[in-house]
């Protein structure tokens, strides 16, 4: 006899997540999460409401451990309220939480680019 396990989507979303992030203008974003269910659920990324689909400033990508969001040379349109929602036959869980950009400063010739921080959420 054969038994399959079957498990309800679960997120495990980071403290700091919930907090919100500030990412560097120019810099790359990587949000990380990991998911747990079985069978694996559909992952849906969502950037202000509107599905964030694979392109060549944001990859969505899922491991067996891991639902992953990376955004490419983000710029101040990358800001907003982010979610992502797992979905089985079991349920649904899903976690939202705010990305601020910040500005880079330039402080002339021969230095290095400064760094204007914005706290986080």
């Amino acid at each position: 006899m054969l038994l399959y396990l079957t498990v309800p989507p679960r997120l495990k979303v980071s403290a700091t997540l919930d907090s919100g992030l500030s990412i560097c203008r120019g810099q790359a974003m990587k949000i990380s999460i990991p998911v747990q269910g079985e069978p694996f659920p559909k992952v849906v990324w969502t950037k202000d409401g509107e599905i964030i689909e694979r392109s060549s400033h944001y990859e969505v990508t899922q491991d067996e451990h891991n639902v992953t969001l990376v955004a490419h040379d983000v710029e101040k349109s990358d800001a907003g309220q982010y979610a992502v929602k797992v979905e089985n036959p079991l349920g649904t869980d899903q976690a939202s939480f705010k990305i601020m950009i910040t500005g880079i400063v330039n402080h002339g010739k021969g230095h290095n680019k400064g760094i204007i921080m914005v706290p986080t959420i």
